[in-house]
């Protein structure tokens, strides 16, 4: 089951990874229990965990939102980006997060996956079964918004 303390260390590694790699600091509007499946954003990066629980964690953005995102994130122009760019950005960032996440929660030991990046107009996510999804909203002033997700079961 997913606990706020771990949900408090994701929120925490999200916060400090957009501040120092994009220079924008993560607003948390809203944190709900989800009900998958959860309809999803235009890209969504998302890496498996794994060791004393399983789960996953997860990023999702609009595309105007990623854009602005991984240009800062890279130092490029949003003009300048590739496709190809925007979802190693998107991975690259969950990558990070999830690492500093597994870090600051210290009552149980985890590993993540390789990070995966979906993107598409409209698809939606589910989990197995029983399984708690936590859902973060946060603002990015003069960016856009974003959804963290993270789903832990023992």
């Amino acid at each position: 089951m997913t606990q706020k303390h771990h949900v408090d260390a994701f929120i925490k590694a999200t916060v400090e990874c957009f501040e120092s790699m994009v220079d924008v600091v993560p607003e948390t509007k809203s944190v709900l229990e989800s009900v998958p499946p959860i309809q999803q954003s235009d890209i969504c990066a998302l890496i498996g965990l794994s060791g004393d629980s399983v789960g996953m964690v997860s990023l999702a953005f609009d595309k105007p939102t990623a854009l602005k995102v991984v240009a800062e994130f890279l130092g490029e122009e949003p003009e300048d980006l590739e496709q190809e760019d925007i979802y190693d950005a998107a991975g690259e960032l969950i990558n990070i997060i999830a690492g500093n996440g597994k870090a600051y929660v210290e009552d149980i030991a985890l590993t993540i996956s390789l990070p995966s990046v979906m993107y598409g107009e409209k698809y939606y996510m589910s989990v197995p079964k029983n399984t708690s999804v936590v859902t973060v909203e946060f603002d990015l002033p003069d960016v856009g918004s974003m959804t963290m997700m993270l789903s832990l079961v023992d």
